[in-house]
């Protein structure tokens, strides 16, 4: 992994907590796929990138959501 990389994902991180800490879901969702997205990036690893754009978008085609009531941001 690049050093870039490492600044990215811990900014990325620092954001989410944040967002969890305020209660937005919708703040810590879009910074929850950022930092995915950063994750695929370093791995260096285009194919598995295409798998989870492909899923994303099939999730978000059919309505679904990969969230539940089971847990809050903060966990």
């Amino acid at each position: 992994m690049e050093p870039r990389h490492c600044g990215a994902l811990l900014e990325q991180h620092r954001r989410m907590r944040e967002a969890a800490s305020a209660g937005d879901e919708l703040a810590f969702s879009r910074h929850d796929l950022t930092l995915h997205d950063l994750i695929l990036d370093a791995a260096n690893n285009a194919r598995a990138h295409a798998i989870v754009k492909s899923l994303r978008e099939t999730t978000r085609l059919l309505g679904a959501s990969t969230a539940d009531n089971t847990r809050t941001v903060i966990d």
